[in-house]
């Protein structure tokens, strides 16, 4: 259909133009309108084939120089309606969704109706809004949970009253697929019982079930069993899973099927078990008596964790044993509180189910953090080692107050004499080799560089990472006196005046007197410290310009202060003179100044330090010209640095510059890494170093720069280390000693302070030694004979602990005691076998003690007579049956080990004695004598009692001679003619005393009136004494080189010595024999009748080394233990022969001389007499009436006694 609207001006002025708008827009070029102008009055448009969407109002604008005019009609076309979605037959599942589509288009809008057809066949309206039918909007039928009523025919018109309309029937189905009342089930089973799963599904026939796992088919276990069977309206299958693991957990799928579909149902089982142990522990957030734990949760057990138990214990501290903390199951981490700090625990995490508690997790071991120590070093203890140094020892706090590991001290101290004013210097003391919370490492420190001769007051804090602790009590010690530079001064007056003597040190003062003999003892020293001097002057000194009118001067102290500085002046002037002199005053503790208010001129610069005696010299000069361009510099002096090892350093770098200068470090010409661990570079250009170490030695530049020039300063720096291990070996081995010599290569760059050995016998206890430091040998005495020995040795300085050296091993000398033969150890007579114990070869280790045993012959059965038999002389078996034969079991015991020895001897009859033997009748080993000889035939009886009837003939002779030889007015009594010139009668006294050192003869007449002849208790002897003095006569002949004879032959007369000489008794030796006796023998079973017959001998010991001219002591055996020193029962017969002056002339020679001395000696008496006491004060004191005393005895005299 063609339409067409015409726009006609009736009135305006031309030019006239014309638009056309549709709806209030441009007209769209689809809509297929064509527009034309009849005229200049008149437009317009023509649709050629009208439709729908021509609808609307179409507006026609007119428009020219004055004014735009419109018009606008409406245009509307009718359209009958037509499909746009043409209804269509559909199929909907049971229960499903479904849409039946119906729309149409048409103008007006058509309007869709749905109906649904009847039994009757008549199609009635669809009931909307019920039953799951609506009807939309645009025309579509939706029908949800479609049941079986929805299905049937459905009519849907579509009519807008423009033609006859539009209509179309179409069908929907409604069919049953496979559907389950329930589609998922969860059971939960235990593990090890059985579980049940029933799949019950709905749906048209026929209807299969299938079980599956995972998409695959169940494998064919015997643990699993399906069985089926139908019910009204449904199909039933049935799974069991008898003794059902952990892995049988998982989701089981029922799958039916029909001609309509398919429909899984999910069946999840769950197999419980315990839970698994937590994994993943982490310490959170801690401190040093709390942490927060956290875990990951164990492996799904199919069962929730009801909750988790935490259990932490503590090996190291002895307080209760593990505890528990129980958190909730959704709780991933707990808070323990009550810790203790620095201590290593062990976590463990269990989880709780239902099922029951599941296993632990991996330990987790951690130490809690470290809290500052609450003890002090306990043991301190200050030693003067030098007149400026204190060794400082100390023990570390309880372990229970120390609260982590002991990373060092601060050892403090401070001059005493300033009281309570002063404060303490604190030095870092390191600790090397540390256990996790074992305080270990140094222990002692050495303070350097006191004052000499003055007292310190000494503090120690232990610190660990959190800080330090309390002090500890002050300990107090005083330097030693300064003997580092002495001197001497000869005065004669009672005044006198040292020189140059050093400023303000400490000196010890003492004096003493001299005369021609020599000089004397010295006084008791005083202290003196000299007084305070002026300083020298500051060490360096250094200027940079810092700004256009300033500058900064800095310095290093005095090398020697001579005092303490109380302050520092910095001077300034113009150079050449030029301007007025400037100075400003610094306090000590400063070291650099800035100066301001400049001119732009040359400036000399000079310092002075001052103590309060006054101003010291001042430094070499510098120059410095502040200018508008201010090229970097530095300012720090720089110089030799010195640093223990594993401190921290501090090289400072003050620069100054305009722009402000960029500041580059190098160690050794080599840049220092940006990111280096242990040097870093602060804010302010101070480079750090910590833990220092040897390698961190050498020399460190700072160099500022910026646009205008550079300038640096250069530190050396010396690291000083521990020594290193030592070399260690063994020089010498005796059989209790062992000598050991080291040396160390490297001392660190300290000087050694000492070195401590350790060494131990195998299986035995370390022993620690200290050797001072210039030693390199020690001997460890005291050592277990024929014993393997370990040694190794530290080395140390004041900085440190070396390692250990090589541990060496040695042995002392020494072996197992070896046993004599037979015929010089037993004897025997009747009813005892008298064994000679001393026999007995030690090996080079002494004898502990004896195991002695005995049995019959021909049995098996021994009898012991002693276990811990000391290591007597001798030892008696008694008890024994005469005639009888006997086996002994002798064994001896010492440090390197036991030997044990057998012997057969045969006791003879009655009043017969013999030896050890093979048995009655055997012959004597003592010139074969037989075993049935009577006793006094047996050499051990008949050569003693010959050699003590000798002595005793002798003893007699010389007491006869010596009689008949006094003067007939000698009495108990001798005149000695005292220093006034009087006559003093005292007693004879006699005592026997060791040879003294030889005095040369040439001084014997200046000193006879000097010696007094008294000796101390110790040169007294308790023996028979002979003694001898002079008187006229003729001198008896000297003994020949044999065996002497008692006939004299005379000897050639020398005469005395022109000045006079009192009668005078004069120092002599002794020779002293002893003859042995058959029954001193140490018994257990001694008889009675016996001991009483011996306890009235005179008690003493013998000696198995009596020399020429020396005397034995009576002293026990110092190897053998107290109870073991047992008193010795018969007398022993001794003669002594003593000997006068030799140096003197005498009137008669000596008994015996030997071929050295024989010259012409003074008549004397001979008196013997048996001592009975031990050394006793009251024994005589003096040898001689005269002056003459013991000392004056030359080395050359001699005596002779044989037989």
């Amino acid at each position: 259909m063609r339409a067409q609207a015409s726009c006609l001006v009736q009135e305006g002025d031309r030019p006239l133009t014309f638009t056309w708008h549709k709806d209030g827009r441009p007209l769209d070029p689809r809509l297929d309108v064509r527009i034309s102008q009849l005229n200049p009055f008149t437009s317009i448009l023509v649709i050629e084939s009208a439709d729908a969407v021509h609808t609307g109002n179409y507006t026609c604008a007119a428009n020219n120089a004055a004014l735009t005019t419109t018009s606008t009609a409406r245009l509307t076309v009718s359209v009958p309606p037509a499909w746009v979605v043409e209804p269509s037959s559909a199929s909907v599942a049971l229960g499903g969704t479904v849409a039946l589509h119906c729309l149409a288009k048409g103008f007006p809008n058509p309007k869709v109706a749905w109906r649904k057809e009847t039994v009757s066949g008549e199609f009635v309206g669809v009931a909307t809004g019920e039953g799951g039918v609506a009807v939309w909007s645009n025309g579509t039928l939706g029908v949800t949970r479609a049941e079986r009523r929805h299905e049937g025919r459905y009519l849907c018109e579509a009519d807008n009253g423009v033609g006859p309309g539009l209509s179309k029937v179409v069908a929907l189905s409604v069919n049953e697929p496979p559907w389950f009342g329930v589609r998922s089930q969860r059971q939960e089973v235990v593990v090890g019982g059985p579980a049940r799963l029933s799949c019950e599904a709905h749906g048209d026939a026929p209807l299969s079930l299938e079980w599956s796992r995972g998409g695959a088919p169940l494998p064919p276990l015997p643990r699993y069993e399906v069985s089926e069977r139908g019910t009204e309206g449904a199909q039933v299958s049935e799974l069991v899973l008898h003794s059902t693991h952990i892995t049988d957990s998982g989701t089981y799928t029922c799958t039916a099927t029909n001609t309509h579909g398919a429909l899984e149902a999910d069946f999840h089982l769950l197999v419980q078990d315990v839970p698994g142990p937590p994994t993943g522990l982490t310490v959170g957030e801690e401190g040093s008596r709390h942490l927060t734990l956290t875990w990951t949760p164990p492996e799904d057990s199919n069962a929730p964790i009801s909750a988790y138990i935490v259990t932490f214990d503590s090996q190291q501290s002895a307080i209760g044993g593990p505890r528990e903390v129980t958190v909730e199951g959704q709780q991933r981490r707990v808070r323990l509180e009550a810790l203790l700090p620095a201590m290593t625990y062990i976590l463990t995490v269990m989880a709780e189910n239902r099922v029951g508690r599941g296993q632990a997790s991996a330990p987790l071991r951690h130490t809690t953090q470290e809290e500052q120590p609450t003890g002090h070093p306990q043991a301190v203890n200050v030693v003067a080692v030098s007149s400026t140094e204190l060794q400082v020892t100390w023990e570390p706090p309880p372990d229970n107050l120390t609260h982590g590991t002991i990373l060092g001290y601060y050892l403090g101290y401070k001059d005493d004499s300033e009281g309570e004013a002063g404060g303490y210097n604190f030095t870092t003391l390191g600790v090397e080799g540390t256990g996790a919370g074992v305080a270990v490492g140094v222990t002692s420190a050495t303070l350097s560089g006191l004052r000499p001769h003055a007292r310190y007051s000494v503090v120690l804090q232990a610190f660990n990472s959190r800080g330090a602790g309390p002090a500890s009590p002050p300990a107090l010690a005083t330097t030693l006196q300064d003997n580092g530079r002495g001197g001497s001064v000869v005065e004669e007056g009672q005044r006198a005046t040292l020189n140059n003597l050093t400023p303000w040190t400490n000196y010890s003062l003492s004096v003493a007197a001299s005369t021609r003999a020599g000089e004397g003892v010295a006084s008791h020293p005083i202290i003196c410290t000299t007084n305070q001097d002026v300083p020298e002057a500051p060490a360096k000194v250094r200027a940079v310009v810092s700004g256009p009118r300033a500058a900064v001067v800095s310095w290093a102290p005095p090398s020697h202060p001579h005092g303490r500085i109380s302050r520092y002046t910095v001077h300034w002037e113009g150079a050449g003179g030029r301007g007025d002199p400037h100075s400003r005053r610094v306090e000590p503790h400063l070291t650099h100044l800035t100066m301001h208010d400049l001119s732009h001129t040359t400036h000399q610069i000079w310092v002075t330090a001052s103590t309060r005696m006054g101003e010291g010299p001042p430094t070499t000069v510098v120059l410095v010209k502040p200018s508008h361009t201010v090229p970097a510099g530095v300012w720090s002096v720089g110089g030799n640095q010195t640093a223990a090892w594993k401190e921290d350093i501090s090289l400072s770098c003050g620069a100054v510059g305009v722009p402000e200068p960029s500041l580059t470090w190098t160690h050794r010409r080599k840049p220092i890494p940006a990111r280096h661990p242990r040097v870093k570079v602060q804010p302010d250009g101070t480079l750090t170093v910590t833990d220092i170490q040897r390698k961190d030695s050498g020399h460190y530049t700072c160099t500022a720069t910026n646009y205008h020039g550079s300038d640096s300063v250069t530190y050396n720096l010396t690291v000083l280390v521990p020594p290193s291990p030592p070399l260690l070996h063994v020089t010498e081995t005796t059989a209790s000693s062992i000598r050991v010599q080291w040396s160390v290569e490297d001392t660190g760059g300290a000087p050694l302070q000492g070195a401590t050995l350790h060494y131990r016998s195998s299986g035995g206890e370390w022993v620690t030694e200290s050797v001072e430091g210039q030693h390199k040998s020690f001997t460890a005495t005291g050592l277990r004979c024929g014993t393997q020995h370990h040694f190794y040795l530290t080395a140390h300085n004041h900085i440190g602990t070396s390692s250990a050296s090589k541990t060496e091993a040695a042995r002392t000398k020494g072996r197992a005691p070896e046993p004599p033969p037979q015929f010089q150890f037993v004897t025997t007579n009747s009813t005892q076998a008298t064994l000679y114990l001393a026999q007995w070869s030690d090996g080079g280790c002494p004898i502990t003690h004896y195991s002695v045993q005995y049995r019959r012959a021909q049995t098996h059965h021994w009898t012991t007579v002693g276990s811990e038999v000391p290591p007597t002389r001798t030892f008696a078996v008694g008890g024994l049956d005469s005639g009888t034969t006997y086996n002994l079991k002798v064994t001896a015991h010492n440090a390197a080990g036991a030997k044990p020895a057998f012997y057969t001897v045969t006791t003879p009859g009655m009043g017969l004695t013999g030896v050890g033997g093979g048995g009655v009748g055997s012959g004597s080993v003592w010139g074969g004598a037989s075993a049935a000889s009577p006793v006094w035939r047996d050499p051990r009886v008949l050569v003693p009692a010959a050699v003590s009837a000798l002595a005793l003939i002798l003893t007699l002779a010389t007491i006869c001679v010596c009689l008949r030889k006094r003067p007939s007015g000698s009495t108990g009594q001798k005149e000695v003619v005292d220093a006034g010139g009087e006559k003093v009668a005292r007693d004879d006294q006699y005592t026997t005393v060791r040879r003294p050192a030889p005095t040369p003869p040439q001084a014997h007449h200046h000193h006879q009136q000097e010696h007094t002849g008294e000796y101390s208790e110790e040169e007294l002897y308790p023996y028979a004494t002979a003694t001898f003095q002079m008187s006229g006569g003729s001198p008896p002949p000297p003994a020949p080189p044999s065996p002497p004879s008692h006939s004299h032959h005379p000897q050639p007369h020398h005469p005395q010595p022109h000045h006079p000489q009192p009668r005078s008794q004069k120092a002599f030796t002794a020779l002293v024999y002893q003859a042995p006796s058959l029954h001193d023998v140490d018994s257990p079973n001694m008889t009675e009748r016996e001991s009483r017959a011996t306890s009235r001998g005179y008690s003493y010991e013998t000696s198995e080394t009596e020399d020429y001219g020396s005397m034995p002591e009576s002293a026990p055996d110092p190897r053998l233990p107290p109870h073991h020193r047992r008193p010795p029962r018969h007398l022993r017969t001794k003669c002594y022969l003593v000997c006068p002056h030799p140096g003197l002339a005498t009137e008669s020679p000596v008994v015996s001389a030997s071929p050295k001395s024989r010259r012409a000696q003074p008549r004397h008496q001979h008196t013997l007499r048996p001592a009975r006491h031990a050394r006793s004060p009251a024994a005589g004191r003096r040898l001689s009436e005269g002056n003459s005393s013991i000392k004056d005895l030359p080395s050359d005299a001699e005596c002779d006694l044989r037989w």
